[in-house]
């Protein structure tokens, strides 16, 4: 992959040149970022409720709830029947991963919190290591430091399943970009079981396993498939069977929560149709942000990354930027955990002189927390 093979030089020649460097750097800079973030979400919820209440806005409500209560017996109904939003249509994982504690006594905020803290810094280190995979050290320590301060960031600080997620899907890459497939099937099941977007990597482990029987005849790979599409499969027959209705997953997301794929057309008519007001400001500025994701996805597949993470890219800024019905404004908060589409921001910073990097990620990072603030403590802004 010629066009990221970039030499190391100056401070990070010595910083990040072997694994333990890598890793070390991509840590302490996610560190910093979420220091940054959780210290503008502390200042700016004063007044406003806290942090604790910042931390628990919007998804993290409904995840609370399952934490501390578990999930409904039986899917609520208006009265003409159409299913209301209710929690089964959030994934096990996440919550459950809380739940211990929570019981314990310990304040739910404080625990999303703390996890939040350990597996999206897990991530950064493992996103810095995938990437390094087919791009050099320092091309791959900066995708992981431009994850760290995506614009929707913030819910990695907060009680979102994104930093879990992020974690298990840059675990099960890394695992099949070194053929150990054993690890990538049950990354990949775990992922699975954590967001329903966990399909896109069984999507990818199986590109992989199928270009491992071709090319090396290493049946083993469809251990990986066999064991990564209990994940998704597994949290939907959860829900089936607490609820008693074996589609009931799919009829939340579809009357409750009103999930529906659309490719993008919800999100163009909004922003063409928002031009004044609060919603006036956000609309060319999602805009914008949609438009560069875009930009960013051709370039990443321009730089011929290997078959299963161009695979997880292509479909998962579809699944992203196709979202419509009631979360259409949500489409950059569903691209953070494709990391893959940073790559080329990860391969411009590394051409620049190391000052001028750290410079634009520190502003990338003030942005983000910005834009965290304005989530999660401002009344009237919308759902990330």
């Amino acid at each position: 992959m010629a066009s990221v093979v970039i030499p190391l030089s100056g401070w990070m020649t010595q910083g990040i040149e072997t694994t333990a460097r890598l890793a070390g750097a991509a840590a302490l800079t996610h560190l910093v970022t979420r220091a940054i973030t959780l210290g503008a979400l502390l200042v700016a919820s004063q007044g406003r409720g806290g942090l604790g209440t910042a931390i628990e806005r919007w998804d993290g409500r409904w995840y609370r709830s399952i934490a501390e209560h578990g999930y409904p017996d039986a899917l609520p109904r208006q009265a003409g029947g159409d299913v209301v939003t209710n929690e089964a249509a959030f994934f096990p994982l996440y919550p459950w991963s809380v739940r211990p504690f929570v019981t314990l006594g310990v304040p739910f905020w404080l625990v999303a919190v703390v996890v939040g803290l350990v597996v999206s810094t897990a991530a950064a280190v493992v996103i810095a290591l995938t990437v390094r995979e087919y791009a050099t050290a320092r091309a791959a320590f900066f995708v992981s430091a431009a994850w760290s301060v995506f614009p929707t960031a913030a819910v990695l600080s907060t009680a979102y399943a994104e930093g879990l997620f992020t974690l298990l899907a840059a675990a099960t890459l890394y695992a099949v970009l070194r053929r150990q497939w054993w690890a990538a099937g049950v990354c990949c099941a775990l992922a699975g079981f954590t967001r329903p977007t966990g399909v896109i990597l069984v999507a990818a482990v199986a590109v992989a396993a199928a270009q491992a029987i071709v090319t090396r005849r290493d049946v083993r790979s469809l251990v990986a498939v066999a064991l990564g599409s209990l994940g998704v499969t597994g949290a939907i027959a959860h829900a089936g069977l607490r609820t008693g209705e074996l589609d009931a997953w799919f009829v939340t997301q579809r009357e409750g929560w009103q999930v529906r794929f659309d490719g993008g057309y919800t999100f163009w008519r909004w922003a063409a149709g928002a031009t004044s007001g609060p919603r006036g400001m956000l609309a060319p500025a999602l805009a914008v942000a949609v438009v560069g994701l875009i930009v960013l996805t051709v370039l990443a597949l321009v730089a011929r990354p290997p078959l299963p993470v161009a695979t997880y890219l292509v479909l998962g800024m579809l699944l992203a930027l196709g979202q419509g019905g009631a979360f259409y404004l949500s489409m950059v908060r569903f691209a953070l955990p494709i990391f893959p589409v940073l790559l080329p921001l990860g391969v411009l910073l590394a051409r620049l002189r190391t000052g001028l990097a750290v410079a634009a990620v520190g502003a990338a990072c003030v942005v983000s927390a910005l834009v965290g603030v304005y989530y999660f403590t401002v009344p009237t802004a919308a759902s990330p």
